[in-house]
C-alpha cells in the first residue's frame, strides 16, 4: 500500500512574497532551474544523515527532477502547497515522482518559503510537527526511507523549497 505524507510549512515567510516577477534591476539569475542543483543535494544528503541516526539517505536524481519541477511550479504561479495547484489532472507530489522514473511506496513531502541556507531549511522541516502530530507518522528521520530529493526556486525571501523522501517500491 502507497502512502503520501504531505505537509506545508510556513515558517520564514516574509511581507516581500510575490512570484516569478523578473522586473527587478540586477543580474540576471536563473530563479526556476531546469534541472536539479546535485551540488546542493550532496551537502543537503551530508546535513540529513548528520542527523538521521543511521539509515542513511541518498540522493535519487529523478526525485531530484521532481521537486525541482514542484519548486518551479510554485514559484512561478505564486503558491505554497504541497499539491499542484490548478493542475487538471490533480496530479500530487507522488504522481511527479512517478512520472520522473521513481517507484515508490512511502513518501514524504514538505514545502518551505523563505530564504534559508541549506542548515535552517533543515532545521525548518524537521521542526514542521510531520512527526506524530494529526495522526501522521512518518518523519525526515523514519529509517524506511532511502532515497530523497531537495529543490528551491527563487530568491531572497521568495524561496521555494521543496523535500521529498521516499522508500523505493
Amino acid at each position: 500500500m502507497k502512502r503520501i505524507l504531505s505537509v506545508v510549512a510556513l515558517f520564514g515567510l516574509s511581507a516581500c512574497m510575490g512570484g516569478g516577477d523578473s522586473s527587478s534591476s540586477g543580474p540576471s539569475v536563473d530563479l526556476t532551474p531546469d534541472a536539479p542543483d546535485v551540488a546542493m543535494n550532496m551537502q543537503f544528503e551530508t546535513l540529513l544523515n548528520g542527523m538521521r541516526m543511521g539509515n542513511d539517505v541518498t540522493y535519487d536524481s529523478d526525485i531530484g527532477r521532481a521537486v525541482q519541477d514542484h519548486a518551479n511550479d510554485m514559484f512561478e504561479r505564486d503558491y505554497l502547497s504541497v499539491s499542484i495547484q490548478g493542475d487538471p489532472m490533480n496530479r500530487d507530489i507522488g504522481d511527479l515522482v512517478t512520472a520522473a522514473g521513481y517507484t515508490w511506496s512511502e513518501i514524504l513531502q514538505l514545502v518551505e518559503q523563505g530564504e534559508f541556507t541549506l542548515d535552517e531549511v533543515l532545521a525548518e522541516f524537521d521542526n514542521t510537527g510531520a512527526c506524530g502530530g494529526g495522526g501522521q507518522d512518518l518523519c525526515i528521520d523514519d529509517e524506511l526511507f532511502e532515497n530523497f530529493g531537495i529543490a528551491k526556486a527563487g530568491s531572497g525571501s521568495d524561496q521555494k523549497w521543496v523535500l521529498v523522501l521516499a522508500s523505493p517500491g
